[in-house]
């Protein structure tokens, strides 16, 4: 017989935080990669439960201040946290719309710290004046908004000059997830993030999800071209692999490691795999884009966020780093990007 939620969290997710995680995290978390949307922010008409995307579920509706704030007292209930926001970086959603609100919550909860969506037909003036009245702290392009071209995305077809003109000029964070299908390993982006960061030496450029890389052949094809640039740095949102997480502290060491989780997506119950350089969900139901147990079979599995949480001790332990190290990944090295600290 199937367990029931409360069943399923009290017998395998509280034994993991518990005995596994609560004994060696921080006092304090910063969670560098959250998203946050409202349902009236997107396009009439459109029914995000119906958009096609490369999470394992369909996104969620709405994912509120408040079901951010239930949500990290259920994971992490000894942790004071705070969060890095920004919204869901849609072409259905009305992005204006939305970092305007993402503003307003910023203003409200002095724990969050709002990042804005841009796109690339920003202007500078423009853009400044909106990052100015919103109280940004950072910047958050992303590929889908990427200008129509020929060939795969380039990341210089969604973050533009203008982009970089005001996030070197305000000391703005850029997270910056990357494009094409090779991800981190691809050779124009090994090229394109090097130039960036040797051109715009003042500006803090973070990694999501360690360049995409859920498995370590990724990270480890740029690694050694990305290492020489203090001002880049990696999060690991959705990353569950210690070794991609161990080739980042083994290249370029524990402060330019920081924590995110890509909540909501990664309380979904499961874990990356990644089978000969192609990476896939498991979930432990069935979701429209990913690999799940079949019909009857049970594979107790804990939400996606935990294993990240895992991944990153399991190298922080391989790497056998001070137990200081695991404060700055958690907390001050993403604080340290925003003058937090």
């Amino acid at each position: 017989m199937r367990m029931t939620e409360a069943e399923h969290f009290r017998r395998i997710d509280q034994p993991v935080y518990h005995e596994e995680l609560a004994p060696l995290l921080p006092p304090r978390i910063l969670d560098a990669h959250v998203h946050l949307l409202r349902r009236s922010d997107f396009l009439p008409g459109v029914d995000p439960r119906k958009l096609k995307t490369t999470a394992p579920e369909p996104i969620a509706a709405s994912f509120t201040p408040r079901n951010l704030d239930a949500a990290m007292r259920r994971l992490f209930p000894r942790q004071d946290w705070e969060a890095f926001i920004f919204h869901a970086p849609y072409t259905v959603v009305d992005i204006e719309r939305g970092n305007r609100w993402i503003a307003s919550v910023g203003r409200r909860h002095t724990n969050l710290h709002p990042l804005m969506i841009v796109k690339p037909e920003m202007r500078a003036r423009e853009l400044d004046a909106v990052v100015e009245a919103g109280r940004f702290v950072g910047l958050k392009p992303y590929l889908s908004f990427a200008r129509p071209h020929r060939g795969e995305t380039r990341i210089g077809d969604f973050l533009t000059r203008d982009h970089l003109e005001v996030a070197a000029a305000r000391g703005l964070v850029v997270i910056l997830h990357i494009p094409r299908k090779q991800r981190a390993a691809d050779p124009a982006n090994i090229c394109d993030v090097a130039r960036l960061c040797e051109r715009q030496p003042t500006l803090k450029v973070v990694l999501a999800h360690c360049g995409r890389s859920y498995g370590p052949w990724f990270i480890e094809q740029a690694i050694g071209a990305w290492r020489a640039f203090p001002n880049l740095s990696f999060d690991v949102s959705a990353v569950d692999d210690a070794e991609t997480i161990e080739a980042v502290l083994e290249a370029a060491g524990h402060r330019r490691l920081i924590y995110g989780s890509d909540l909501p997506v990664t309380l979904l119950r499961g874990r990356h795999l990644c089978v000969n350089r192609h990476c896939f969900f498991l979930t432990e139901r069935p979701c429209p884009n990913a690999l799940s147990p079949p019909k009857g079979a049970e594979f107790p599995m804990t939400f996606m966020v935990y294993e990240t949480v895992r991944a990153v001790l399991r190298a922080w332990r391989k790497r056998r780093l001070p137990r200081q190290a695991l404060g700055d990944i958690f907390y001050r090295n993403a604080a340290r990007l925003i003058g937090a600290e």
